[in-house]
């Protein structure tokens, strides 16, 4: 633990989102080792998650720069890593950076005191084309990701409301650097970590 815990100092910490970091830390480590992630599996993800941070930059060209916070973008880009692993062959891969990236919504949602699950479905309610879409289910030519303009979820739990509503109305944004830097800190500690593991 203190040499893993020495690995993850040398990480790249992001100045905002560190609680959001660290609960994809979490479930990325928690789902690769209940699924028997091999050394291969974590190479993707790694790849995935650089794939992430180029696309959300793609999301903020719709907003100057910003996107949507209340961990509304980590969910707008799991249409396309699940269009990446099955480009690249590595769906399992993209399962795991998946429920990685859903986790800071439900976590989000409990600490507040609401029902993780039951905001996370009416989020995904309130987005169908997200979540639903016919390119979701592999029809190629429905909807195309790779557009310079993208779909993104706007609608989640406002925390001073209490309430499902538009956060981009709402003014919940932030900095697309603040997204990015989340998932390389992901990639980087998820590295550490198995270095460590390696080691031992």
């Amino acid at each position: 633990m203190a040499r893993a815990a020495a690995a993850l100092s040398q990480a790249d910490v992001p100045e905002q989102g560190v609680k959001t970091a660290l609960i994809m830390l979490n479930a990325l480590l928690e789902r690769g080792a209940q699924v028997g992630c091999t050394e291969d599996t974590w190479q993707q993800i790694s790849a995935m998650l650089d794939f992430g941070i180029s696309f959300a930059s793609r999301v903020a060209a719709e907003n100057n720069g910003q996107v949507v916070g209340g961990g509304l973008t980590l969910l707008t880009l799991c249409r396309p890593m699940r269009k990446y692993g099955r480009d690249h062959q590595c769906e399992q891969a993209a399962d795991v950076v998946i429920y990685a990236l859903e986790q800071p919504l439900l976590k989000l949602a409990e600490a507040a005191g609401f029902d993780g699950y039951e905001v996370f479905e009416r989020v995904k309610a309130l987005a169908p084309n997200q979540f639903f879409s016919l390119h979701q289910v592999g029809i190629e030519n429905s909807i195309r990701v790779d557009a310079a303009h993208t779909d993104y979820i706007r609608v989640g739990l406002d925390l001073q409301k209490g309430t499902i509503r538009d956060l981009q109305a709402a003014g919940v944004m932030e900095n697309v650097e603040t997204v990015q830097q989340v998932l390389q800190f992901v990639k980087q500690s998820v590295k550490a970590v198995l270095d460590v593991a390696s080691a031992i």
